[in-house]
Order: C-alpha cells, then structure tokens, then sequence
C-alpha cells in the first residue's frame, strides 16, 4: 500500500480506557501526537468504554470523510488502543470483545473503503488479531476483514507500544519508508523478541488460513528485517 500517493491519510486513534486511564487522563492518542508532533501526520481521537461506545468511534471514523469512499485517494488507517488477549480485545472495564464481534464492528467502516483498511491492535497479543480472518465473514466479498493488521505478539508495557507504533506511523506516513521497514524501525524501542510488532496482510491470512484449526504458529515468527 503507497499512502505517499494518496490525498490524505487519517489517523484515526480510539482510546477504548478504563475508568482509572479515563480518570487519570491518560490517552495513548494524546502520547503519539506529542510524539509526532513534528510531522504532518493528520492524527485523530476517539474514545470508548464498552462495545457500544467502541462501535460508534469505528463509526465516527467512517464519517469523517465522505471521501474515504475513494480510498485510492483518501483513507483512514485505524489504531484501537485497549488491553487484549489473545481471544480478543478487552475495552473499558474488562469488556471482552472477540475477535468475531470486532469483525462485525468493524463491517460498515471496511465496507465504505472497500476493504482496504490499515489496522493497528495496540494491546497485548494485538497481532493474534489476524484470528479475525478466520472468522465467517458472509459480509466481507472480499473476504478479508483488513488490508493489513499490526500488533505485538505478546504482552507489552503501555509505553513500548505508544513509542513503537509511533515509531512505525513516522516510518508509514511521514517518511514513506514502507511497511517492513517501518516495522523494523519500531521493533528498536521493543526488548523482547518475542513480543515484537509483527503484520500480516488480509490477503495472506484469507489463502493460508481458509479453515479454523491450521497451525497458525508460522504467523508468530519475527518480522523479516529489510536491507
């Protein structure tokens, strides 16, 4: 994907927090904007504390542009902030959300850019995420619930997962240096090797995976580094 080519390309950040991050103001959108402060990267906040809530933000997100129907030319690329397992998301207060129902929350919004979605799963194992591909999708004629998906493999701290997906949007959206090496690029503020940023391609995951219960341990391997 060539987002140098493109119009615009939104950020679109949901914080799904607790009531304590809720409290305390503490906003992973606010951390990566003041991180990328000195770039043209056009960054976006929502919030959510339940399903509900996390269903009108990805709806939020589908409105902001009536362009984003053209995504050739204008596309949001979608980061959800919450904690995670890898059977799902939990948003808010330990509100689970499976990797089924984020499939059909996120439906309208892919529909209306003709699956070409860019995903970040900022949570602990956000990259088992790709699970959502193997999910029936009768919705999805393009079969594929994502252009592509970005998350850790395992548990992360709150601060390596604002400074390397930060790290991986100046590499995407501001330097144009492309998707493996942005991900190389962030997996640098990631000390654990088996907890780093990994991606998949919906593509991929529709062709490899077509069945439930084929051994998905070779989506686990580290990102290949780049020259």
């Amino acid at each position: 994907m060539n987002f140098e080519t493109r119009e615009a390309v939104d950020l679109h950040i949901i914080d799904a927090l607790d009531s304590d991050d809720a409290r305390h103001g503490r906003s992973e959108a606010l951390a990566i904007r003041y991180l990328l402060r000195d770039t043209s990267i056009s960054i976006l906040s929502h919030y959510a504390w339940d399903q509900m809530t996390l269903s009108e933000a990805i709806k939020r997100v589908s409105l902001y542009r009536k362009e984003y129907i053209n995504p050739r030319k204008y596309l949001p690329f979608l980061h959800i902030a919450c904690h995670g397992l890898p059977d799902g998301l939990v948003v808010g207060d330990d509100v689970p959300v499976p990797w089924g129902t984020l499939v059909q929350l996120l439906l309208p919004l892919q529909q209306k850019v003709d699956y070409t979605l860019p995903l970040t799963l900022s949570s602990c194992h956000g990259f088992s995420g790709y699970r959502v591909a193997l999910q029936e999708m009768e919705g999805f004629e393009k079969k594929r619930p994502y252009c592509f998906l970005v998350g850790p493999q395992s548990t992360l701290s709150t601060k390596e997962l604002i400074l390397s997906t930060a790290a991986l949007y100046r590499g995407l959206l501001e330097d144009y240096i492309g998707l493996p090496k942005s991900i190389q690029k962030a997996n640098e503020h990631i000390q654990k090797a088996d907890a780093h940023l990994a991606y998949t391609y919906g593509t991929d995951v529709r062709e490899k995976f077509a069945k439930h219960g084929i051994d998905d341990k070779p989506l686990f391997a580290p990102a290949r580094k780049t020259k």
